[in-house]
This record gives structure tokens, sequence and C-alpha cells, in this order.
């Protein structure tokens, strides 16, 4: 199981933690990476491929763990890698407000 990265409100991405994209995030797909169009902060984000990658896998359905064993399969990278890589990725993307944790919209 991979560690949980805190972030200053003390909430986590821990293992188990299940993240979806914000259904108001364009997205433009170049060469296999990302350029994310927010419309309502009307901010840009780019993505490289393994960036995009963790994106992708959220899909509201799929725990940080299984993405972390998606991206060993699909990347050349070494587990402990994945495993502090992937949770920073979506701490970046959760804190730039792209992606929220399954329920948090429900409950606020």
């Amino acid at each position: 199981m991979i560690a949980n990265v805190d972030n200053p409100s003390g909430d986590s991405v821990g293992a188990l933690n299940r993240f979806v994209r914000r259904h108001d995030v364009d997205v433009h797909e170049i060469d296999g990476e990302a350029v994310l169009y927010d419309l309502v902060f009307n901010t840009t984000c780019r993505l490289n491929r393994s960036a995009y990658f963790v994106w992708c896998g959220c899909d509201g359905v799929t725990g940080v763990d299984e993405i972390v064993t998606r991206m060993v399969g699909r990347f050349d990278v070494p587990v402990d890698v994945a495993r502090r890589d992937v949770p920073t990725a979506i701490k970046a993307m959760w804190e730039s407000g792209l992606v929220e944790r399954v329920g948090e919209s429900e409950s606020a």
C-alpha cells in the first residue's frame, strides 16, 4: 500500500482514495500529452505522458493503488517511484481543483 501524501488542510491522497476528473475541464490531447483548460477558473495546465495517464485514471472508480499498478505496467518505472509520483501528481491536480475526491462534492 502507498503512503499518504498530506496537503496543508490535513487531508490526504491515500492508497484507497478515489478521485474523479472534473467534467467542466476541457482536454486536448497532443501526442500522448494533454493540455487542460479549466473553464471555471480560466487556467491552463499541461500534462506530460505520465501525468496524463494519471489524469485518465482518475475516473471515480479506480483507486490510487490501482493507478500505481497500471503505471508500473504501462511505463518503465520502478514500483517505489510510481508509489511516490502517482499520489504527488494527484495531489497537485486536487489542489489545483482539476480532480475531486469521490464523495467530496456531495458532502460540501
